[in-house]
């Protein structure tokens, strides 16, 4: 039986070696074929429907302008602009993607080439997260280029984020975080310890925490806080300090010295050109005392899940565990299954009180109530005369 071909949509051509060509009519009314250099069907049906609309518009001919632009022109006027001045800590990850993409053109930046990046990262080991800030800085960076007029088309917007693996979330133990305090307190690294006291207790994010300044913390007064001016949320917060936080805080060697909590170190990933004023993250020092620990699967994250998931199983209002931890209603839906634990404990422990009453002898309804006896409902029949 002859193999049927998938019926394609008017001017979108598929050749024989794979390649995606788009045809439409420029302004002469003559017919333009395109290879669009790639093999995504989705992604031609855009380029075909930015084509006809330029011809529309009159400005087609521009795309020619583009062949020449090089990527690392478009990122350096992002970064300049737009990139630096965010707060997704984009910085962290423009490493990766200049090492990739910096030496080519625009034009040769296509979804099958971004979709092979993600895929490699993938590879080396990094983060569902991880991978999908790679791809937002690719994508962010066409955008503002189309946005200004300096190029015309994206070839990332077709590219799917990476999807999360299902059972991501972990909920650490009480006995795991501090026997990673202790394995920092072994090994001399105060900055970590109170992160580790930090993290859990607060149920501040990551960035939160290593951005603050000894100016966003009160140490001295009666109430010991810190305040983080700009969340996730836009919301700021002012969240009360444990006497342990307070302690390992002014431990610090930063406590005076400073101006950042978490001063940053020279990263050779940079090559000198360092002017980061913060720490951004304590990925490897975290995996190493994790492991010394004999902790597994821990990831930094999953420290903001206990202050939350420990919340929750004291049977805490969401509004309540939202005003310190930053959670919207919908994000504490993986909590649920602590709460249906709280409502067996609960119902067990009284229960318990009625069986403990019985037990003693405590009360004359006890043994009916527990066991569903009834003089009244089973009488003892009269003896005959």
């Amino acid at each position: 039986m002859p193999k049927l071909r998938r019926k394609l949509p008017k001017g979108i051509h598929v050749h024989e070696s794979g390649s995606v060509y788009i045809c439409y009519k420029n302004e002469h009314g003559r017919i333009i074929r395109e290879n669009t250099h790639q093999t995504d069907v989705n992604a031609a049906k855009l380029m075909l429907a930015q084509a006809r609309t330029d011809v529309a518009m009159k400005r087609r001919f521009t795309s020619l302008t583009f062949e020449s632009v090089k990527f690392l022109d478009l990122f350096n006027d992002w970064w300049k602009n737009h990139g630096s001045r965010t707060r997704s800590k984009f910085e962290y990850r423009t490493p990766r993607v200049l090492a990739r993409f910096k030496t080519m053109k625009a034009r040769e930046i296509t979804p099958d080439g971004v979709r092979s990046f993600l895929v490699d990262l993938r590879e080396e080991g990094l983060a569902a997260s991880s991978i999908n800030q790679c791809r937002t800085i690719l994508c962010s960076v066409f955008n503002y280029a189309i946005r200004f007029e300096k190029y015309d088309k994206n070839p990332v917007s077709v590219v799917p984020q990476e999807k999360e693996p299902p059972g991501r979330d972990r909920f650490p133990e009480p006995e795991e975080i501090v026997a990673m305090i202790r394995v920092c307190e072994e090994n001399d690294d105060p900055e970590l310890k109170a992160f580790l006291i930090l993290a859990p207790t607060t149920g501040m994010r990551k960035g939160e925490i290593l951005s603050r300044k000894w100016s966003d913390i009160d140490l001295d007064s009666g109430n010991p806080c810190i305040y983080v001016r700009q969340t996730k949320n836009d919301e700021p917060k002012r969240i009360q300090l444990p006497d342990m936080a307070v302690i390992a805080l002014r431990a610090l060697p930063s406590f005076g010295h400073h101006e950042y909590v978490f001063p940053a170190k020279p990263n050779p990933r940079f090559k000198g050109n360092f002017k980061r004023p913060h720490a951004w993250d304590f990925g490897k020092r975290f995996r190493r005392v994790a492991k010394l620990a004999g902790v597994d699967a821990l990831r930094i994250h999953d420290l903001r899940h206990f202050a939350a998931s420990t919340l929750t199983g004291a049977g805490i209002e969401d509004n309540i565990i939202g005003l310190l931890t930053g959670h919207k209603s919908r994000e504490l839906r993986r909590y649920q299954h602590l709460r249906e634990e709280l409502k067996r404990k609960t119902v067990d422990l009284i229960a318990g009180v009625l069986k403990e009453a019985e037990k003693n002898g405590k009360g004359t309804s006890s043994s009916r109530l527990l066991h569903g006896a009834s003089k009244k409902a089973n009488p003892k029949p009269k003896k005959q005369s």
